[in-house]
C-alpha cells in the first residue's frame, strides 16, 4: 500500500510539472487564458473581487500555519493518542514539503500572475509574491482538507457517529479547497491552471508523505 501511494504522489507531481511545461512551450496557454478570462467575465465588480480576496485569506501563508500550529499544540497538551499525535506531527511535515515544492516550482516555471509587466525583470524574494504556478493558496487548503477531519474525529465525544462526522467535514472542507481556488481566479491573482496546480501538488504531497506514518507513530510511541 505504501509504494501505491508514493507512485501516486509522484504522478501528481509529474502530472503539475508536465502543465507547467505545457503553459510555457505549447498552446495549453491559450486554453488557460480563455477559461480564466471566462470566469473573470462573468463574476465582475469590485465587491466580487474584495470579497474573493477576504475569502482567500483564509487559505494564506499565515492562517493555514497558525491553525496547524494551534491544532497540534491542542493535541499534544491535551494528550491525544499515538494516531492522532502522528497524524497532526505529519500533517505539518506534509505542509512543510508542499510549501518548498510551491516555492521552487514558482521560481522554475516563473509564469507571472495576471497583470504583472512581462518586461520587467525580478529578482530576490519578490518573486514568490509575482509568480502563479502552481497556487500556494490551492495547495495549503488541499493539505488541510485532507488531514482535518482526522482531528475533527478526535475533538468529537465518544458516541458521535465519527464516520458520519468525518464524511461531512470533507465535504465542508473541499467545498472550502474549491471555493478558495476559484476566488483566486477571481481575485485575479492566479489563472484556472494555476489552482489546478496547486490542488495536484498539495494532494502529491499527501501521498508521498503518508507512507511515513507508521514511522512516526514509532517513534511518538
Amino acid at each position: 500500500m505504501s509504494r501505491k501511494y508514493i507512485i501516486l504522489g509522484f504522478s501528481l507531481y509529474v502530472i503539475m510539472i508536465s502543465i507547467g511545461i505545457s503553459l510555457k512551450h505549447t498552446g495549453l496557454w491559450d486554453l488557460n487564458m480563455g477559461l480564466t478570462t471566462l470566469i473573470i467575465s462573468h463574476i465582475t465588480g469590485s465587491l466580487a473581487r474584495f470579497l474573493a480576496n477576504i475569502i482567500s485569506i483564509t487559505a494564506s501563508v499565515f492562517a493555514v500555519w497558525i491553525a496547524l500550529l494551534l491544532i497540534i499544540m491542542y493535541v499534544y497538551v491535551r494528550g491525544g493518542n499515538i494516531d492522532i499525535k502522528a497524524m497532526v506531527t505529519l500533517s505539518l511535515l506534509t505542509l512543510m514539503l508542499t510549501e518548498v515544492v510551491v516555492m521552487l516550482s514558482k521560481y522554475h516555471f516563473s509564469i507571472l500572475r495576471p497583470g504583472i509587466n512581462e518586461t520587467v525583470s525580478y529578482v530576490g524574494s519578490e518573486v514568490l509574491k509575482l509568480y502563479a504556478y502552481p497556487s500556494g493558496h490551492s495547495a495549503r487548503s488541499t493539505v488541510m482538507a485532507y488531514w482535518l477531519p482526522y482531528f475533527i474525529m478526535f475533538v468529537v465525544r465518544d458516541g458521535t457517529n465519527k464516520q458520519w462526522v468525518y464524511r461531512l467535514t470533507s465535504l465542508v472542507l473541499w467545498l472550502w479547497v474549491a471555493v478558495v481556488s476559484l476566488c483566486r481566479v477571481i481575485a485575479q491573482e492566479h489563472y484556472v491552471l494555476d489552482v489546478v496546480g496547486g490542488v495536484l501538488t498539495g494532494l502529491g504531497s499527501v501521498f508521498l508523505m503518508k507512507p511515513l506514518l507508521p514511522l512516526i507513530k514509532e517513534r511518538i510511541g
